[in-house]
């Protein structure tokens, strides 16, 4: 400090000597402190997802929409738009949703997960 008064304030923290066995406990006690919400939040996970598949979760709030992008050829991108466009009552994103929906639950039934 500028008044002439040394800091207290280290640059290395005082050095502090424990026993190897000291050590241990203390490890052992932060291992049992944490072992047990780590368990039961393991467990609850556990439980949701033995139960529910990934799309079920979020079934129950049909609103949700997640946004994709993929590459589609060109030809058959021309292709749904022209449909989306002639097509009275849908839309190109109509058209691909209602196939990609009859083509995953094919999928699905065959590798005998279910809907």
């Amino acid at each position: 400090m500028s008044n002439g008064t040394q800091s207290k304030l280290r640059t290395t923290p005082p050095s502090k000597t424990m026993s190897d066995q000291d050590a241990i406990e203390k490890l052992n006690l932060l291992s049992e402190w944490t072992e047990e919400p780590v368990r039961n939040a393991a467990a609850s996970i556990g439980n949701v997802l033995d139960t529910a598949k990934p799309w079920e979760v979020v079934q129950a709030q049909p609103e949700l929409t997640k946004s994709v992008n993929f590459k589609l050829p060109l030809a058959l991108y021309q292709k749904l738009k022209w449909l989306g466009e002639t097509t009275y009552g849908s839309s190109m994103t109509q058209i691909v949703i209602d196939e990609m929906t009859k083509a995953t639950n094919r999928l699905l039934k065959e590798r005998t997960v279910g809907k």
